[in-house]
């Protein structure tokens, strides 16, 4: 990702607005989907995000990662804001700062 920040800079190439907004979706429905199938496994959705990456609580029926951890930009937005997650029970609400809410 380095590589293509810094080859669009050096070409003067840059992302239009859209184009980010579109990226942040489909970055936001990918990890939706993570959401789900931690859901469909366990029965509950996750208690933070890191759950994806990592059977904190030794649950036999998780079947992760579900993302692969990347270190602590894994949960980082395009624009390197850590996307705000809360489990509401019955469903989940996550928001990319800047870009729409996703809410299930």
């Amino acid at each position: 990702m380095a590589f293509v920040e810094f080859a669009k800079g050096f070409l003067g190439i840059e992302d239009s607005p859209a184009k980010k907004a579109e990226h942040e979706k489909k970055k936001t429905e990918f990890l939706g989907i993570a959401i789900c199938l931690f859901k469909e496994d366990l029965g509950r959705f996750p208690s933070e995000l890191k759950e994806l990456c990592f059977n904190q609580k030794n649950e036999e029926s998780w079947e992760g990662p579900y993302i692969n951890w990347q270190g602590e930009s894994t949960f980082e937005n395009i624009d390197e804001r850590k996307y705000v997650f809360k489990n509401r029970g019955d469903r989940y609400e996550l928001e990319s700062p800047g870009y729409e809410i996703n809410k299930n």
